[in-house]
């Protein structure tokens, strides 16, 4: 599996097929409680194993040894909506907080010098940060006509949005999870053995774990999430 692909897993929330299994994509602290049973911050093969096996087993649905593709699919759009509820909590439960940062006198409304004057402050911290990028370049506390025409300046590029991808009748995370399955599924013939999760998983773990001391750390899992996001 190209090294992209096996670092889907840990970035931010939710459930992907990765090349180990169906696995747990959260951030790098979620990550590392999930896996570290022992506390020492650090995930070992042997922790690592032991959560994907439970995992296989919630896959093998008909207690079988093995899972097809429809156990596997039907698996991943029960652990995606699992992640949909929780993800709806949560924004639900920033936007409460959001909410409570602008009603500054808690009396269950947000007037408009209430909103106008976070909204100042909000700008004015961005503002600071920004002058202060700028600012530093020379250390003499100020920016030049120079400096800042040679500043570059940076754009995101437009992402599209994966519901732009369903509207022409094509799920890119279903599309993922047929092809994750396919890899996983090493001899062709419709069905993932034990065997064949366990050598996709240490290869998936090989992966991650950088310096080959045979455990994961916070700071592999990080780096390994940087090199994603350069990909």
């Amino acid at each position: 599996m190209k090294y992209k692909k096996a670092l889907i897993s840990i970035v931010s929330g939710g459930l992907l097929i990765s090349s180990g299994l169906l696995q747990a994509k959260p951030m790098t602290g979620d990550f590392i409680k999930k896996y570290d049973q022992n506390n020492d911050g650090q995930i070992s093969l042997a922790e690592f194993n032991q959560q994907l096996n439970a995992t296989f087993l919630s896959v093998d649905s008909d207690g079988n040894g093995r899972f097809d593709k429809a156990e596997f699919l039907q698996y991943s759009e029960q652990k995606k909506a699992e992640y949909e509820k929780k993800k709806m909590t949560r924004r639900a439960e920033a936007k409460q907080r959001y909410f409570n940062k602008l009603d500054q006198n808690s009396d269950g409304v947000i007037a408009q010098s209430e909103y106008m004057d976070v909204a100042i402050n909000k700008a004015k911290e961005k503002a600071a940060k920004r002058f202060a990028e700028l600012a530093s370049e020379n250390g003499d506390g100020n920016i030049s006509q120079a400096e800042f025409m040679q500043r570059k300046h940076h754009k995101k590029a437009h992402k599209k949005h994966p519901h732009d991808a369903k509207k022409h009748g094509h799920d890119p995370k279903k599309h993922s999870a047929e092809k994750m399955f396919s890899r996983m599924d090493s001899d062709n013939n419709g069905e993932v053995t034990a065997e064949e999760n366990r050598q996709s998983r240490i290869k998936w773990f090989n992966k991650l774990d950088a310096d080959n001391n045979g455990s994961i750390s916070a700071d592999e899992l990080k780096q390994a999430h940087s090199a994603r996001r350069k990909k």
